[in-house]
């Protein structure tokens, strides 16, 4: 095992992971990055989302990132053309 920083950008605010989490290479590091990312979008109260995670092995090397861009919004019924 060994620990990867899961550091998050999400809408211009950079949290920086300390801590690390233990994991057994680095597939197990990016499935964690997809499940946080995936956690971190269902949280979200708003229409979007702007979220990067750069993960670092335990040399705090960057290692792999992903990002998930969320943008929603209601559809407006069209106006129909009359002649």
């Amino acid at each position: 095992m060994s620990v990867f920083y899961f550091d998050v950008l999400q809408d211009g605010d950079l949290e920086i992971d300390h801590v690390g989490i233990e994991c057994r290479d680095i597939e197990h590091a990016q499935a964690e990055a997809h499940r946080a990312a995936i956690e971190m979008a269902m949280d979200v109260h708003s229409s979007q989302l702007a979220l990067k995670i750069v993960v670092a092995d335990q040399n705090y090397r960057q290692v792999l990132w992903l990002t998930i861009s969320i943008d929603s919004g209601e559809i407006q019924p069209s106006v129909e053309m009359r002649h």
